[in-house]
């Protein structure tokens, strides 16, 4: 009898385990993943949050860019976009914005091959009472993302 007890509650533990472990939360099965900022402060095409796997989809926006900026005297007018080989990498971005002084941000990036998932995690940490406001793209650079693996962005704004 006490077998079948503790065979249940072991079973009910497992299930409590496995149930947190799911895709809404973020389990041992996420590890961290390096990535790279990247400056592309000439980029104002993106949605709030953008996933770039391939040179076709960054030239697109590439030459919406171009288009904002068709002022002469403009900084962006002559920028040159760097070259990105998405055959090894995959550009995310989110865009935070808030009022504040000053912005503080923190980055983490991480990626589960068992749920193929990658989630972009940001931190935005707006300073100070200034009624400015501070917007930020954020973009990155991260290993390759295979189509079939879901980017998710989480950002947590103070």
């Amino acid at each position: 009898m006490k077998i079948v007890i503790l065979s249940i509650v072991a079973l009910g533990i497992l299930a409590v385990i496995l149930f947190l472990g799911g895709s809404g939360n973020i389990g041992a099965n996420y590890a961290l993943v390096p990535y790279e900022e990247i400056d592309l402060s000439c980029l104002d095409s993106i949605f709030e949050e953008t996933v770039i796997r391939t040179e076709a989809e960054y030239q697109s926006l590439i030459d919406m860019s171009r288009d904002f900026h068709t002022i002469p005297s403009f900084p962006c007018t002559d920028y040159e976009f760097p070259q990105i080989d998405f055959n090894e990498k995959t550009l995310l971005a989110h865009i935070v914005r808030g009022s504040g002084c000053s912005l503080n941000v923190e980055r983490s990036v991480l990626r589960s091959e068992i749920d193929k998932e990658v989630i972009y995690d940001i931190k935005a940490d707006f300073v100070g009472s200034c009624d400015k406001l501070i917007s930020e793209h954020n973009f990155i650079l991260v290993p390759k993302i295979p189509a079939d693996y879901k980017v998710s962005f989480r950002v947590d704004s103070e």
